[in-house]
């Protein structure tokens, strides 16, 4: 009986305490975190530095997640290079050469984000790779490191599979077919071709 008696003095004090909207003296209600994201009100000013030196690592990369507002992004990420395709998805080169693309809705909040290998081209270069940088790269060997010795390749040729070319100074053509690594994520050589 006093268990019920107790139950119901809870009950009528929850129902005072939404009926008069109010807290009982004494007590004080929890409060919502405080945030300065912006809102659809409150335009968010986006700047770019595509010449930024101090790079993040993938493990700062990989706490951006869906539903963080575009300030808590960018102080997690610092500025971005660019826009990667439109005005609400913005590019941040990682310092191992991969990209995060992050996808913001019309609240300037994160709805997709994409940690990874961007495979961006460069047709019009003119600092061609010899053959003695070309005779460097191995099977195995990390994109990343594929990069710095040789640049960016020029072509991208793959269709389903990943086939990056680079025009050698030569006049020959490296071709190099990657393959996907599941257990890390990443790219490695799998197969050198030279025409």
């Amino acid at each position: 009986m006093r268990k019920k008696l107790v139950f119901a003095l809870i009950v009528a004090l929850c129902i005072c305490m939404v009926a008069c909207g109010g807290e009982p003296e004494g007590t004080t209600a929890p409060t919502a975190p405080s945030t300065t994201a912006p809102t659809p009100t409150e335009p968010f000013e986006i700047t770019f530095d595509p010449d930024r030196e101090d790079l993040p690592d993938r493990a700062t990369a990989e706490q951006i997640k869906e539903g963080m507002y575009i300030s808590e992004v960018f102080s997690v990420m610092g500025l971005p290079q660019g826009e990667y395709g439109d005005e609400r998805s913005l590019e941040w080169i990682l310092d191992n050469g991969e990209s995060l693309i992050v996808l913001f809705n019309k609240e300037y909040k994160v709805h997709l984000v994409y940690v990874g290998w961007v495979f961006k081209t460069e047709p019009d270069r003119e600092d061609l790779p010899d053959r003695a940088a070309a005779e460097q790269i191995t099977e195995g060997m990390w994109i990343g490191d594929v990069h710095t010795v040789l640049g960016l390749p020029q072509r991208d040729t793959g269709s389903g599979e990943v086939y990056l070319e680079w025009d050698l100074s030569t006049g020959e053509i490296l071709r190099i077919r990657f393959e996907r690594n599941f257990d890390d994520e990443q790219w490695y050589v799998g197969h050198i071709y030279f025409d």
